[in-house]
């Protein structure tokens, strides 16, 4: 047998000034099993990075650009990621249109990203969406870095137009 010696042997183990104990190689082999069992399910705790910023508009309505990024990725180096752009308020209640743009770099060197949910390619990723007569634009997905990759840095940009104000109005949250 590799290293354990033969089957049914019982080995002596000294627990400081107590008396001598044997334990049997079943014993061991148990034990070690139930550890690595134990280690396997232990998962790691959810945890990300957030940001928001706002603008405010004259009649008290409140435009919002909000970013959520997963600051602990899986075994393929992917991690999810979420913007919003949002108009708070009812006065009036919906923006003829607003925007929400996503833009990632990955910062080290030799860094790169890539996603399916977003466009671009080497160390830059972007993603937009526009709504019509709504009050949010939300994008979510997910972002692979390689190996290489020291961070990743995410930005969320909301962009509105209410008739109302004139020209469209913009904030920016940024990680």
């Amino acid at each position: 047998m590799s290293g354990l010696g033969r089957p049914g042997q019982r080995y002596l183990f000294r627990f400081g000034r107590r008396k001598e104990r044997t334990v049997s190689r079943k014993r061991i082999v148990g034990a070690a099993a139930a550890t690595g069992v134990a280690l396997l399910l232990t998962a790691v705790p959810a945890s990300a990075h957030s940001v928001s910023a706002s603008y405010g508009y004259p009649g008290g309505d409140r435009l919002e650009a909000n970013v959520y990024i997963a600051n602990i990725s899986d075994w393929h180096g992917c991690g999810n990621w979420a913007t919003s752009a949002k108009l708070w308020g009812n006065n009036p209640p919906y923006a003829s249109w607003i925007k929400n743009s996503a833009h990632f770099h990955a910062n080290g060197v030799g860094a790169s990203i890539s996603g399916v949910s977003a466009n671009g390619s080497g160390n830059d990723q972007s993603a937009s969406w526009t709504n019509s007569n709504a009050w949010i634009a939300d994008l979510s997905g997910r972002l692979c870095a390689n190996w290489l990759t020291w961070y990743v840095s995410a930005t969320s940009t909301a962009t509105s137009y209410v008739p109302k104000y004139g020209s469209p109005r913009i904030v920016s949250a940024g990680i």
